[in-house]
């Protein structure tokens, strides 16, 4: 039989997991003598729905114009996280007339039992996902409610210590110079070059400039 084997990473996973996947299918395909045609999707996140991935949404409507004989992947989070689409790719191989295979999970939609398991997994993948979330939700608040630093553009006149947020003495006092300066008919590029003149470093490190010494005085706190 022919099988389109699917093998997926999201970005922040490393080529070897590509190249690990091709191996399993391919060994697979060896094992129950089924040709196994490959087709990578790298950089994309199992969160992302299958017809909205173009390599496997062009399977699918290959698989339903009857080119192969069913869809091979090593896990069901290669081919989805969420249940619905679990339960929308089971439907649709049952309605094409092809297999639906994930080869570590040992699942064949090929049997009702099978059937039954995907749907199963499916519910447990996105529950774990949803868990996750919360976790990581409910961590962050943890962090902000301690006064930590939870990601972002650190705003203007702070700086962060051990993870949390304090005054930025050196930032506040070179807007009180360059406001004062201004207030006095100095132009910004005269107060750029006064700071550079001595020594006073910006936060990117780079010379000043009439835009940043703008919003050096313009700047909040």
């Amino acid at each position: 039989m022919r099988y389109f084997g699917y093998v997926r990473a999201s970005k922040d996973e490393q080529k070897l997991t590509l190249e690990a996947q091709t191996a399993q299918l391919q060994a697979w395909g060896a094992a129950f003598d089924h040709t196994v045609e490959i087709h990578v999707e790298g950089g994309v996140s199992g969160a992302i729905a299958p017809l909205e991935r173009p390599v496997l949404g062009a399977l699918l409507a290959r698989l339903d114009a009857k080119e192969a004989d069913g869809l091979v992947a090593v896990k069901l989070d290669r081919l989805s996280r969420s249940t619905r689409d679990v339960i929308d790719l089971v439907t649709r191989a049952e309605n094409g007339g092809w297999a639906l295979v994930c080869k570590n999970d040992s699942l064949d939609t090929g049997s009702a039992t099978g059937r039954f398991v995907v749907r199963l997994l499916g519910s447990l993948a996105e529950l774990e996902r949803d868990l996750i979330c919360e976790r990581t939700k409910a961590a962050l608040g943890a962090k902000r409610a301690r006064g930590e630093k939870t990601g972002g553009a650190v705003p203007f006149g702070y700086k962060v210590k051990d993870g949390k947020l304090e005054p930025d003495l050196h930032e506040r006092f070179l807007r009180d110079i360059a406001s004062l300066k201004r207030r006095q008919g100095n132009s910004l590029l005269d107060i750029a070059f006064h700071f550079d003149c001595n020594g006073y470093k910006s936060r990117s490190g780079r010379p000043w400039s009439r835009q940043s010494v703008s919003r050096l005085i313009n700047a909040k706190v």
